[in-house]
């Protein structure tokens, strides 16, 4: 069996402390999704699901990084201690940030969408006044007497011979 040093339980210490409050901040971000998109109870319980399940496999993967897989009792107490201290120290700031970078790309996006919905406006009244051009300009042309295929009927009323392809 291998031998740990104090040094290198000092540095796996820190690094599940450091692990923790990254686990923290990313929780944050999710809570700051929360409170500006104002989901349902539903989304709560399957996002809190799948942060728990990706927390879980970074965990693993530090434990196998760090231990070569043995679980440490002092790596996951380093972990819980990193969330719970970056939640009492910087967990409002971060929440007020990331609440307010959620509500930037809201009004970034409400920007795009009203920019989008009056260029569609545009592109449709541009459609429409071809439209009605051409549809003066064609009636224009029946008008003066030049006959299309489908009135093929009205010319032998008339006594006029059809123009038939």
């Amino acid at each position: 069996m291998w031998e740990i040093s104090n040094k290198g339980q000092i540095i796996n210490l820190l690094y599940s402390l450091s692990l923790g409050g990254i686990f923290c901040l990313c929780y944050d971000f999710l809570r700051a999704f929360r409170y500006c998109f104002r989901s349902k109870t539903l989304f709560y319980f399957f996002s809190d699901l799948l942060f728990f399940a990706l927390s879980g496999v970074v965990t693993f993967l530090l434990l196998l990084a760090l231990t070569y897989g043995e679980i440490r009792g002092y790596v996951i107490l380093g972990i819980l201690l990193g969330f719970v201290l970056f939640r009492i120290i910087f967990s409002k700031i971060t929440l007020w940030l990331f609440i307010k970078l959620w509500s930037f790309i809201l009004k970034l996006l409400s920007f795009v969408s009203k920019l989008n919905a009056a260029l569609c406006r545009k592109i449709i009244s541009g459609i429409n006044f071809i439209k009605t051009y051409f549809s003066k300009v064609y009636k224009k042309l029946l008008k003066k007497g030049h006959t299309v295929l489908y009135n093929r009927e009205k010319c032998e009323k008339k006594g006029e011979k059809a123009n038939v392809g």
